[in-house]
């Protein structure tokens, strides 16, 4: 029996017991001035995402010292201004703690003050004026990017009949599969079972697929598989059970849905439960089968899935 196979009978016994962007280049900076003074300003990242989602939304401006000196600085000035030279953030920084530290530094959010409203998009100059005590001026600036973008989660779902989706079957002795399960549900499928004398022998099954979007911009975050079904007319009371394919070729199982006629909702899970990419396309698998007399028709599976995208 192939491997497929073992997994698909492990299915129906259970039933007995019933899922961009690159890093910033390093800032690279302008200097306008005399540059005996011993400072360099570093900015990271030069293109940031001010949304409040962990992802680059924050823009670190570093100052500090390009070798020892025994000095202090008279004056440090922070501005940023936008594309029409209007000063958006105005600062100066503390000589005292530079001279102690060696290193100051400056961010900014994007926001105004401590508000959720961003600044619009567009290009900003970050400029820093260091001024020692011999009156030494140091201009240093840098352009930077805010971008209004952030992750989104989105969710993606098809219903599909459950004959549709099959890409394997089996059955012992004593199981069956019936198309369609009702005469009333096209492409549906009956898994049946009955009791024989080797209860292993008494179990049907089926392995199904389903392929998602070829997007590079996704990044799947969950899976889950819903079943519409029930029963079998004369078996009140039986169940059907279903497993998911790990990409790591094991089957998460020990999953059932009712007997009562309706949609149930799956257990999701997280991307590690995607097998994969086949033919160049991500897609899903999962099984589901019945034993030890159990007889359940399923109408449609319905696979839904979340996927962040940046936009």
């Amino acid at each position: 029996m192939c491997t497929t196979k073992r997994a698909l009978v492990v299915v129906a016994l259970i039933a007995l017991g019933m899922g961009v962007l690159t890093a910033p280049a390093p800032a690279s900076v302008e200097d306008r001035g005399l540059l005996q003074v011993p400072v360099e300003m570093s900015v990271d990242p030069l293109v940031f995402y001010p949304a409040h989602d962990d992802y680059l939304d924050y823009l670190a401006v570093r100052l500090y010292e390009s070798r020892d000196i025994d000095e202090t600085m008279r004056s440090i000035d922070f501005t940023i201004t936008n594309e029409a030279g209007a000063v958006v953030v105005a600062e100066r920084g503390n000589t005292t703690q530079f001279y102690l530290n060696d290193e100051l530094h400056f961010g900014w959010t994007g926001h105004y003050g401590y508000t959720d409203r961003l600044y619009p998009e567009g290009t900003y100059t970050i400029t820093l004026t260091v001024v020692d005590r011999n009156n030494r001026r140091k201009v240093m600036t840098q352009d930077v990017r805010l971008d209004p973008a952030r992750w989104r989660t989105k969710t993606w779902r098809r219903t599909v009949n459950a004959a549709a989706t099959v890409i394997d079957r089996d059955r012992g002795k004593c199981g069956a599969l019936k198309r369609p399960a009702r005469p009333t549900w096209s492409g549906s499928l009956g898994y049946r079972s009955r009791s024989c004398a080797r209860r292993r022998e008494s179990y049907a099954a089926t392995a199904n697929a389903i392929y998602f979007p070829r997007d590079p911009n996704w990044k799947w975050a969950s899976v889950r598989l819903d079943i519409f079904g029930g029963s079998a007319r004369g078996h009140r009371g039986s169940e059907i059970g279903y497993a998911y394919l790990t990409d790591e070729g094991k089957w998460l199982t020990g999953m059932t849905a009712g007997s009562r006629v309706r949609l149930h909702r799956g257990h999701e899970q997280y991307k590690r439960h995607f097998l994969g990419v086949a033919d160049g396309k991500p897609h899903f698998i999962w099984s589901a089968g019945v034993g030890g007399g159990a007889s359940y028709d399923v109408k449609s599976f319905t696979v839904v899935a979340t996927y962040r995208v940046f936009s």
